[in-house]
């Protein structure tokens, strides 16, 4: 076990790849990492519950190096960003906002969002909310379209458990996460655990997650949502997912006019750190097109 702090955390030794704080028009401060030419396309990443930048480490790299302006959110209330503790301040509304505001901080008009699990509702809401800012979307597992697993029991539970003094989420509780969220268990390394243990340490941190239990709508998309993405979307899920059900996807966004999905085998439910060679080549494709 290493304890890494927030200098020795991805993308620390990563060449080409740097990180930095944004302050939003709200006030909220974001850490950001960043790579590829400022004058390439952008395409900005937004990761899941309980997630950070780190979750794109095999993605951000390859697109840099093809050309194109990479950008990876910490969200407000997990990693190294700032974690509000009023109330009603994790709310879906308030998450799109964040990209929104964040793409004007950093003076990107218009980009492709690339959002996994919850990250992927965002990326969603933003394209609903604000068409003209989305270039292209694409939605890694998820929330949105399918059934997402024990969060509906956790949110029945009293807004008031996130209070408890909990000093630090335990290691052996962020591994047991991570192998439940990959297809095979084995592909977690002691370096995961440690990356997505460091901001967990935090007490904000496990308030932030429980709050987020409760002020975000987990639903499933309505098809009159789905109709309203007319950009191009690519889906990819893993077929071995278990936390958002990938039984129904391709009936969920098959409203959407120009989406295409792509159902990975032998992967679970994060498939850019699972099985980031053959996102890549999916974004690649899809951006390219």
């Amino acid at each position: 076990m290493t304890l890494l702090d927030s200098t020795d955390v991805f993308p620390a030794g990563v060449e080409g790849l740097g990180a930095r704080r944004v302050t939003l028009a709200s006030g909220v401060s974001l850490r950001l990492v960043e790579g590829g030419p400022v004058g390439g396309s952008p395409v900005l990443f937004i990761p899941g519950w309980g997630c950070s930048a780190y979750s794109f480490r095999g993605n951000l790299p390859v697109l840099a190096r093809a050309g194109y302006r990479v950008v990876a959110m910490d969200l407000r209330g997990h990693g190294w960003s700032d974690k509000p503790e009023a109330l009603h301040a994790y709310t879906l509304d308030t998450l799109a906002t964040d990209v929104r505001e964040t793409l004007a901080a950093l003076g990107i008009s218009r980009a492709t969002l690339v959002g996994l699990s919850l990250g992927g509702a965002i990326a969603t809401r933003v394209a609903l909310r604000w068409p003209g800012r989305v270039e292209r979307l694409v939605l890694c597992g998820a929330v949105g379209l399918g059934a997402v697993r024990f969060v509906s029991a956790a949110s029945r539970l009293p807004r008031a458990l996130g209070r408890a003094p909990i000093r630090t989420v335990p290691r052996a509780l962020v591994m047991l996460a991570l192998r439940t969220a990959y297809g095979n268990p084995a592909q977690v390394t002691p370096r995961d655990v440690d990356e997505y243990h460091a901001p967990a340490r935090d007490p904000a941190f496990h308030r932030a997650l429980w709050a987020m239990v409760h002020d975000v709508n987990w639903r499933t998309l309505h098809r009159s949502e789905v109709r309203r993405l007319t950009m191009p979307v690519l889906v990819i899920f893993g077929a071995r997912d278990r936390l958002v059900s990938p039984r129904l996807v391709s009936r969920i966004i098959g409203e959407a006019p120009r989406a295409h999905v792509v159902m990975l085998a032998g992967v679970g439910h994060v498939s850019p750190e699972e099985a980031p060679e053959r996102v890549n080549a999916e974004l690649l494709r899809f951006l390219a097109s």
